[in-house]
């Protein structure tokens, strides 16, 4: 995701790039993953989610080879592209693999590991990016994720297991879905008894409003935007989504080197560094609390905390006070 980071300026000159060629680079991560973010959740639903792992470490593996190989934009270009179509499937298996997984009163908990471990793997790029983030090495940093996703793809092969809730609920295979919650669950049969059970209770009753409400049959992705029964929905989704965004961590991960640079041209990688190791850390208090305290105190909280932190950055930038925009 933010392996491009650092080595940026070399790898513009390595592969003699304009600003809008390295702007695309980057920003065609974001549209492979949108374009595999919206196909996951039907294939995950068809062949489950171990295939679905599969196909999706193969896409960040292969994608992650083309960016270490490329010698031109275009061959970048496509690297970018099939490891953002990797990253977007991840996105979404991932968070579902674990909440299908995880007992009931661990799940937020477990969910917001997924964010901290998107968080480790920024922060591992940065600090490869300190000692080869140079002419001679900067595939190296690429290089890396080759070998972490065929480590993951020998792995989620061998080792990972299909969704105990797929195999009961989509392939009515409770047998093999009861004998890997009994490996999840410490072999309490009572509880995955009970639990099973209670997959089987929402099931019938999203059948039951299904029946009940002939209009969701037909629901798709245009009638959810066009629909006013959802339109609260909407409405929270959206501006949540945009908060995100306009919170301004993306700008950190895909440029924060170039933006330091100005300022602290000797330093700006392990400053960058240091932000990867503070947002990582917060994440990880973040997820600690986010069952007890609930998702809105957090959420207003971190608003609040980022919309003070960016005003003291652009203060920082504008009036080049180096302290101030460090802080």
């Amino acid at each position: 995701m933010s392996e491009l980071n650092a080595p940026a300026v070399t790898i513009t000159k390595a592969l003699s790039l304009s600003e809008s060629q390295v702007g695309f680079i980057t920003s065609v991560f974001s549209i492979g993953g949108l374009i595999s973010s919206t196909l996951a959740g039907g294939l995950s639903t068809k062949h489950g989610l171990k295939i679905s792992f599969i196909i999706t470490t193969i896409f960040y593996t292969v994608g992650s080879y083309l960016e270490s190989i490329a010698h031109d934009f275009f061959w970048m270009l496509t690297g970018r592209f099939v490891s953002g179509v990797g990253a977007g499937f991840a996105i979404v298996f991932v968070p579902l693999y674990i909440n299908q997984i995880s007992p009931v009163q661990l799940r937020g908990f477990f969910g917001s590991l997924c964010q901290v471990s998107v968080n480790a793997g920024i922060l591992l790029t940065q600090v490869l990016a300190i000692r080869w983030a140079n002419d001679e090495n900067w595939r190296l940093i690429l290089s890396t994720a080759v070998v972490l996703g065929l480590i993951t793809l020998v792995l989620v092969i061998l080792v990972l297991d299909e969704s105990p809730n797929w195999l009961v609920l989509n392939k009515h295979d409770e047998a093999a879905g009861f004998s890997i919650l009994m490996k999840l669950r410490n072999n309490d049969r009572s509880a995955c008894e009970t639990e099973i059970e209670l997959w089987k209770q929402e099931k019938r009753k999203h059948l039951e409003l299904i029946e009940s409400n002939p209009q969701l049959k037909n629901l798709n992705f245009y009638n959810y935007l066009t629909d006013p029964n959802y339109a609260n929905s909407r409405k929270v989704a959206t501006f949540s989504m945009l908060g995100q965004q306009f919170a301004g961590i993306n700008s950190i991960i895909f440029y924060g080197v170039k933006i330091l640079n100005g300022m602290f041209p000797e330093a700006s990688i392990l400053i960058n560094c240091m932000v990867s190791v503070s947002n990582m850390v917060i994440t990880l208090i973040a997820s600690l609390f986010l069952d007890r305290l609930g998702r809105i105190p957090l959420l207003l909280t971190s608003l609040g905390l980022m919309g003070f932190a960016s005003v003291g950055l652009s203060v920082g930038v504008l009036f080049d006070n180096s302290a101030l925009t460090v802080s």
